[in-house]
């Protein structure tokens, strides 16, 4: 049964709920370069390789505000099959990179 008359609202201390939940790690810009450039080669498992043995956040950008996904579309490698294209995406999807990640020209 509901108890009837006047609760206390609760009370939470604002000092837990002000904080973020997920702590920002910072990547080293190597990493990042790396991560880039295996990318632009089109190498899956070059790129599953390097991300799993660095143990790396994989929602970071390069200076143009493109994420690795970004990355992967507009590449000008020729080729770099849609197939191989799609096992990365998937792979980054499933290790945490963000699908609704914009760039600069978004």
């Amino acid at each position: 049964m509901f108890r009837q008359g006047k609760q206390k609202p609760r009370k939470f201390n604002p000092t837990f709920f002000d904080k973020e939940h997920r702590p920002e790690r910072k990547i080293p810009e190597d990493i990042k370069l790396q991560a880039f450039s295996l990318v632009q080669e089109g190498d899956y498992h070059q790129l599953k390789t390097f991300m799993l043995e660095n143990n790396t956040n994989l929602n970071f950008t390069n200076e143009l505000g493109e994420s690795l996904i970004h990355a992967i579309i507009n590449s000008p490698n020729e080729s770099l099959s849609e197939q191989n294209r799609l096992k990365m995406i998937q792979f980054l999807i499933k290790n945490g990179s963000s699908v609704g990640a914009l760039n600069k020209n978004n």
